[in-house]
């Protein structure tokens, strides 16, 4: 039986902040510039007891619930909604690279995260146009442990829609138990050559404190 998760339609999600100023700041933009690459390099540790989870992202990107929570009320399935919602500061306005982190409820015990993974991947390509992605594309899919987990990674791209712009998503599945815990980084395809090596130090950091 294939596997389609739900959340799917959440954590490949596109956020197009229009004007809300987040991150913003009155630096002048060398500088602006020359600090985000430093905090690019550096990372911090997002820990939620509740959740029972953990994991690295950018220093310079910011946790906003107040997005978490406006999306979790449009989310037909409350298990798709995402949980976690960090941005990259964007001056401009457009669309604001993100992680996001959701946990999905199974009926039954989880397939490995690399059988998740390139059921995923057939799912993007045959109703990807229905959940507003055009030309999804497979770059990588590969098995991933995270402690005892048989988890996986999906890294792939595709255009939004309605914008036409073009994304770069990078996907950690996790099973555990009767759940799919996932953790998503999407990004403007520009810039996947800077965040990719991001992304692999955010999986290798990703702990479920059991």
């Amino acid at each position: 039986m294939k596997y389609f998760p739900f959340l799917t339609i959440g954590i490949f999600m596109a956020i197009v902040l229009v004007g809300c100023g987040i991150g913003q700041s009155n630096e002048p933009v060398s500088t602006q510039e020359n600090t985000m690459e430093e905090n690019r390099l550096s990372m911090s540790t997002y820990s939620n007891e509740e959740l029972g989870i953990s994991f690295d992202y950018p220093a310079d990107w910011v946790i906003d619930n107040s997005i978490a929570e406006q999306l979790q009320e449009g989310f037909l399935f409350e298990s798709s909604a995402p949980l976690v919602f960090i941005v990259e500061p964007e001056p401009d306005e457009g669309f604001a690279n993100n992680i996001n982190f959701v946990i999905e409820q199974t009926l039954f015990l989880a397939p490995s995260g690399l059988e998740i993974a390139e059921q995923s991947v057939e799912m993007y390509k045959t109703f990807g146009p229905n959940m507003g992605m055009s030309d999804f594309r497979e770059v990588e899919v590969k098995p991933f442990d995270v402690g005892n987990f048989k988890s996986g990674v999906l890294i792939g791209e595709y255009v939004l829609s309605q914008t036409g712009t073009e994304l770069s998503v990078m996907q950690l599945i996790v099973p555990f138990g009767q759940k799919v815990y996932n953790l998503t980084m999407t990004v403007k395809r520009e810039d996947y050559p800077t965040y990719r090596p991001v992304f692999d130090k955010i999986a290798e950091s990703f702990k479920i404190e059991m």
